[in-house]
């Protein structure tokens, strides 16, 4: 039917009535929006002379003060006419309605498109001049564009534009939408007929026009029969599915405008509207890479972004987009694939492949990019690793013994946004490749996700040649398809039985024996019998690198188990033979493990991580976690390492990339609410950000220059787009951390407390007389009331003392604290944060038998004393200084926890309390026993 017209239908059905013939011309219009509705079909074939618009309609001498001097184009809407103002000589189009269409929405979109119009002054926007009625015709006179439009000038063209040409169309068209969608508007019609192209000063401007189906953000779609506006060709998923639209449907179909610009073709197309549109909301758009093998890969790119099925993929709306357009433009975003690759050439080999999975992208990145356990699921051995300081920087080199063949290789760091994309480069020094690079999308389709893992390799000769296509073309392909179908098939399942990387070994025989007698043993101890099953269930089901480090918290969580009950059970586990107990030594950097002990006793002051090139004081509340592994007559445990420096080592990492000297990167993310820094690795210096509702920033360009950090900004929680400069002389690693408590870590501070532990192993305590630093702690100290009245003996007020614990201990124990030790007449308590050590002592201090209390935060120094965690240091005599500044019923709140949030709330209702200055120590003096609640 597309090329249907009139003389055709006459010469086949001679018999046709001419109304008939013409209507049948119309419906079949390529413009979605020039046919005629059903409403109208129906009324014209019914006889309704008056639903049709004249077919000869004589040319109006003038409109208003505009006389009309040639038809631009005709819709079955209305008529676009030439016409010039008879006062100022100016010439206009002059955009009028039919008579017939005099519905209430018609009319409604006409003046609606006017008030927008009237809004914008935009040199790349048709100027709007006037609009009218003249004798009950409706009219819009704007700027006319003398040229063309973008559809004509591709037709001329006879194939795709130059990338720059393109470039520069989009960026001007984005200029535009920018001011229309600062208004709170969207075009919802962006294709080459809406974009006019004249000749100035010896350039061609573009210019967007026809804003008739324009309407608010806020508004729901706007529908004719049922059918969505807009154009099916260029028409976002969201728009054509009839719900409401955001700027981000502009983008998109700016995004194929551009594409249709770069490859001179559509992405998609059918025999009809319908076949379109599900191409539109089901299938990718044929890779621009093959359309256009000219074009930069940080075009293509940006180009799939813009034509990302979900809006939250593209680019948040025009403005947005106008800025990475102007960072492409000077050369300088790149994407992570990108990077220059070392002696690249025509020799390397290129593998595509790609799976279709149900799961969601956010699913999926916790497996897809623990790269420790899919590289030993896909069959690679585990590599030797080598870390060395050279100038400065910290290199890696690795061996590896695979199929036969002797590898080694230089590591350079990954790269990844989560939860969308990682990469790798490998350059070898020996064997049978040059270099490797591997790299990985994972698309959103709807609910699922296109997975994409593209692998480029430079072999070295024949050999080279072969291995590629043995391990490469047919060993990789195989295996990581086994794989991401098994990663896909456990995030769908609800009971998370099946292990999302491989089939685990059954655990029988004597292990199986031995098991069964160490369950009955903790069901024996009182043990809750779920948290139980959970343990055995990990013990026996678990993958080896999973029973090699159990964190008994997130094992819980991941459960919804009680975690102190947890802990119990692998305590007991332990000491039945099941488990044995280790300590990660954390490297405060890049939380990853530096050092692996068996007891605290062998913990020392200071440690080194190879990563960061650090060496760091060990902190008991923050540097020791507690880990278990299951015991070698059990369960094999997987120790060798198969990768380090993947994002699943470091999961509060949502990115990681590299910048070459000058070089600035876009880091486009989507963050949950909370705080942020972006750090360097071997500097310092860190930039910090949080993320907040209904806040309008979404964009933020930095130069990470050390020693010069900006005050913090706050971005908005829709989107957050960071656009990273290096302005050194040096690479430098950047990355996007979450600045949040490892809350699901066990420290050996909070351990160390606990009396089963003590119990069931005293040997693991410190050695006694060490100290160790425990960076920040608060403590709480809370005096008895009159101990030592005349009349009272020693064995009574001992006998009080035990009683207030009992009941104190009961206070702390649900706000995470824990009693240290009996301090003079008081009782001194430990918390990890400051507001629950506030609430704590402002109850305690309510308590029958107390006289007063003070809490204090800051560095402190631990050691084992009588089996037992202790505190010393300058904080434990403030704390006590504290006290005896305050008189009965207060509680002194030393000036050093005003600095965490959740105190400073807490204390914001007192600021009226008295401030007193204890041998140097600042405090409040608050009285709980007055106020009742703090």
């Amino acid at each position: 039917f597309a090329a249907l017209d009139e003389d055709t239908l006459r010469a086949a059905r001679p018999a046709l009535d001419a109304d008939v013939v013409s209507l049948i011309g119309e419906m079949v219009r390529g413009d979605a929006l020039a046919r005629p509705t059903m409403r109208e079909v129906a009324a014209r074939l019914r006889g309704d002379r008056a639903s049709a618009p004249p077919k000869t309609e004589a040319l109006p001498q003038q409109i208003g003060r505009y006389r009309i001097e040639g038809v631009i184009g005709r819709g079955a809407m209305g008529v676009v006419y030439r016409a010039r103002d008879v006062v100022s000589g100016e010439v206009v189009a002059l955009k009028t309605l039919h008579p017939h269409c005099n519905q209430d929405t018609v009319i409604s979109r006409f003046y609606r498109e006017a008030r927008l119009l009237a809004q914008l002054d935009n040199p790349h926007i048709a100027r709007f001049v006037e609009v009218n009625q003249d004798g009950g015709a409706h009219f819009l006179a704007m700027e006319y564009v003398e040229g063309s439009h973008l559809g004509e000038h591709l037709a001329k063209a006879g194939g795709p534009l130059e990338m720059d040409e393109a470039l520069g169309i989009t960026r001007e068209i984005a200029v535009a939408l920018a001011d229309v969608h600062d208004l709170g508007a969207v075009h919802r019609d962006v294709k080459p007929a809406n974009i006019l192209l004249l000749e100035r000063g010896g350039r061609r401007i573009a210019k967007l026009c026809d804003f008739g189906i324009a309407a608010a953000e806020a508004e729901p779609d706007l529908t004719r029969e049922g059918l969505a506006i807009g154009t099916p060709h260029f028409m976002a998923p969201e728009q054509i599915q009839g719900g409401s639209v955001g700027p981000a449907a502009d983008v998109y179909s700016l995004g194929i405008t551009l594409y249709l610009m770069l490859a001179g073709k559509l992405p998609f197309d059918g025999p009809d509207s319908r076949a379109i549109a599900f191409k539109h909301l089901a299938e990718p758009p044929p890779d621009l890479r093959a359309m256009a093998p000219g074009v930069d890969p940080p075009v293509v790119r940006l180009v799939e972004r813009m034509v990302d099925k979900l809006p939250e993929g593209r680019p948040s709306d025009a403005r947005a987009l106008v800025a990475e357009l102007d960072a492409l433009k000077r050369g300088a975003v790149r994407d992570i694939s990108d990077h220059p690759l070392p002696g690249e050439g025509e020799t390397v080999i290129k593998y595509d492949y790609h799976w279709e999975l149900e799961s969601s992208p956010e699913a999926l990145w916790p497996y897809v990019s623990n790269t420790e356990r899919l590289n030993r699921a896909i069959g690679l051995g585990a590599p030797s690793y080598e870390r060395r300081n050279e100038e400065g920087r910290v290199v890696t080199d690795a061996h590896l013994e695979l199929s036969g063949l002797s590898l080694d290789w230089r590591e350079h760091p990954y790269e990844w946004v989560a939860p969308r994309r990682l990469g790798i480069l490998r350059e070898f020094s020996a064997g049978p490749f040059v270099w490797m690079r591997s790299h990985v999308e994972l698309r959103p389709r709807g609910t699922g996700t296109l997975l994409e893992h593209f692998i480029d390799v430079m072999p070295r000769g024949v050999l080279g040649r072969a291995a590629t296509a043995m391990e490469v073309g047919y060993k990789a392909k195989r295996n990581l398809g086994r794989v991401y179908k098994r990663i896909d098939a456990h995030c769908q399942q609800q009971s998370g039985e099946l292990d999302p990387f491989e089939e685990v070994p059954v655990v029988g025989g004597a292990a199986r024996v031995r098991l069964e007698e160490g369950r009955q043993r903790l069901l024996d101890a009182n043990l809750d019998e779920q948290v139980v099953d959970r343990l055995f269930h990990h013990l026996t089901a678990a993958s080896p690198q999973d029973v090699a480090r159990i964190r008994p918290r997130a094992l819980a969580r991941g459960a919804g188990l009680d975690e102190d009950e947890m802990l119990r059970a692998c305590l007991h586990a332990t000491a039945a033979g099941l488990c044995t107990m280790l300590w990660d030594v954390i490297c405060p950097r890049c939380q990853i493990p530096s050092n692996i002990v068996e007891s605290l006793a062998a913990i020392v002051d200071h440690e080194h991580c190879a990563t960061c090139a650090l060496d760091f004081e060990v902190d008991f509340g923050r540097s020791v976690e507690l880990i278990f592994r299951a015991h070698p007559a059990i369960r094999k445990s997987e120790l060798g390492v198969f990768c380090i420096g993947g994002p699943g080592h470091t999961p509060h990492v949502f990115a990681q990339v590299r910048l070459a000297p000058g070089e600035r990167f876009a880091v486009e993310l989507q963050l949950p609410l909370g705080h942020y820094r972006i750090a360097v690795r071997h500097v310092t210096t860190t930039w910090g950000f949080s993320v907040a509702l209904d806040e309008p920033l979404d964009n933020w360009e930095l130069s990470l220059v050390a020693d010069e950090a900006p005050r913090p900004r706050v971005l908005s929680h829709r989107l957050q787009r960071l656009v990273l400069h290096n302005p050194g002389q040096q690479e430098i690693l950047a990355r996007v951390e979450q600045i949040a408590a490892r809350d699901e870590a066990m420290t050996a501070a909070e351990v160390a407390f606990l009396p089963l532990f003590r119990d069931m192993f005293p040997r693991q305590v410190t050695a006694p007389g060490q100290l160790i630093g425990v960076g920040q702690v608060t403590l709480a100290l809370v005096e008895l009331a009159n101990p030592w009245r005349p009349e009272r003996k020693e064995l009574a007020v001992f006998g009080d003392l035990i009683s207030l614990r009992e009941r104190l201990e009961a206070l702390a124990g649900p706000l995470g604290g824990r009693l240290v030790k009996l301090q003079g007449d008081g009782l001194l308590f430990a918390f990890d944060e400051p507001g629950a050590g506030l609430d704590f002592a402002w109850l305690a201090v309510e308590e029958e038998g107390t006289r007063c209390g003070a809490v204090h935060r800051g560095p402190a120094m631990a050691t084992s004393l009588d089996g037992r965690l202790d505190y010393f240091g300058r904080l434990v005599g403030e704390l006590a200084t504290l006290v005896r500044a305050a008189n009965a019923g207060e509680l002194a709140v030393a000036e050093s926890l005003h600095a965490d949030p959740a105190a400073f709330r807490r204390l914001q209702a007192h600021q009226d309390a008295p401030l007193i200055n204890a041998h140097g120590v600042m405090a409040l003096l608050l009285r709980p026993q007055a106020a009742r609640t703090p």
